[in-house]
């Protein structure tokens, strides 16, 4: 009985650490079914473990989220090699695959950038990019509006964090969250109406992204 055990456990082990790792970049050894996960968890800052990863495995490694191993990019060129000079090959969703037939299921025929695939995500990513062009997107006029509602953006951070230090309050922090918002729709209503938001407009930058969220 004891040599049948150690034979499984011996199998068990060449199959994890081994055999399925096998034509996958390096990447830091997974735990049985949970992978990695456990190292992800613990760290107190979400990307700190990516950023160690990267420094030992070089730019590409494989990190595995339960038995789902996941390929991890972090350098900048290869990113434009793989997603932009070579995006079809690579324009796949292998989560959203998956995930399809449920949500078929609850929500009909699916449309959209996001949770389409295959022909139809090429079709409908076609026409988003054309539409975005024909607003400005690309050209030196988006970026400088783009620029200039970032620049608003910063001193309004910067104005809320002074007012924490006057009030003691600085380790409580500060949540990005409508700032970023603002600063999207900020830009969006400057191209389609011709103004962007004001201070006073935070509260309907809310009230309109709200039931998107």
């Amino acid at each position: 009985m004891l040599p049948l055990v150690l034979l499984l456990l011996s199998a068990f082990i060449f199959w994890n650490f081994v055999w399925k790792r096998r034509g996958l970049p390096p990447g830091p050894m997974p735990l049985p079914l949970i992978g990695n996960g456990f190292t992800m968890r613990r760290s107190k800052c979400p990307y700190a473990p990516f950023q160690q990863w990267a420094r030992k495995f070089g730019p590409i490694y494989t990190v595995w989220l339960g038995e789902e191993p996941v390929v991890v990019v972090t350098d900048f060129g290869l990113m434009r090699d793989l997603f932009v000079k070579d995006g079809d090959a690579y324009a796949g969703r292998h989560f959203f695959v998956e995930l399809m037939p449920a949500f078929k299921a609850s929500r009909g025929m699916l449309y959209g950038v996001v949770r389409t695939e295959g022909e139809l995500w090429k079709v409908t990513r076609r026409f988003a990019l054309q539409s975005m062009r024909n607003l400005g997107m690309g050209r030196a006029r988006l970026e400088e509006r783009f620029l200039q509602n970032f620049n608003v953006m910063i001193g309004a951070v910067r104005r809320k964090i002074a007012s924490l230090e006057e009030r003691g309050e600085k380790e409580n922090g500060i949540s990005l969250d409508l700032q970023i918002n603002r600063l999207i729709g900020s830009t969006i209503n400057q191209l389609l109406f011709g103004n962007a938001f004001s201070d006073h407009k935070s509260t309907h930058t809310m009230f309109v992204t709200t039931p998107f969220n």
